[in-house]
């Protein structure tokens, strides 16, 4: 089991420098390679991170429906091991593909859900990503001064975290 982990885990990796660099069909072709190998080790933590992982690639293609059944997949297995930040992220994510879709209000409902969950994590980046995304959509809706609440409130997030989606 450990060394289908490793391999795994090399696989999901490669996947997220893949991500990074925003090439997200090499990205998913190695999270596709390393998702078997963590569903043979039946280890859920993973499997819901590189479900998740999958799922955010397909919505930078935006690609909502297919980010949508990975998505569907990775939330429950969240719950069930109890890791708030990846919980917090996949509903981050899933919101992100509900505003693609064009369902605003469910979208606002899932960000709303996965940022009390992302600061019980203690994760500022998945805290910043969530903000951000929450004031995306309300920008959408028209409602400039409740988006620029939310993108307020996630930039001292974004900088103190380095992170890369947001500054």
């Amino acid at each position: 089991a450990h060394d289908k982990n490793g391999g795994a885990g090399a696989l999901n990796n490669i996947g997220l420098v893949y991500l990074f660099l925003s090439d997200n069909e090499k990205a998913i072709e190695y999270f596709k390679r390393a998702l078997p190998l963590f569903q043979e080790t039946s280890n859920k933590y993973l499997i819901a991170k590189v479900l998740t992982n999958i799922g955010f690639a397909y919505v930078r293609l935006k690609e909502w429906q297919k980010a949508l059944e990975y998505l569907d997949q990775a939330r429950p297995l969240g719950k069930e091991i109890s890791d708030r930040s990846t919980q917090a992220y996949s509903l981050t994510v899933t919101g992100i593909a509900y505003a693609g879709e064009g369902q605003k209000q469910k979208a606002l409902e899932t960000l709303n859900e996965s940022l009390p969950i992302g600061r019980e994590a203690g994760s500022p980046m998945v805290e910043a990503f969530t903000l951000d995304q929450i004031g995306a959509v309300y920008n959408d809706l028209g409602q400039s001064a409740k988006a620029q609440d939310f993108l307020k409130q996630a930039l001292p997030l974004a900088v103190d975290v380095g992170s890369p989606l947001l500054q």
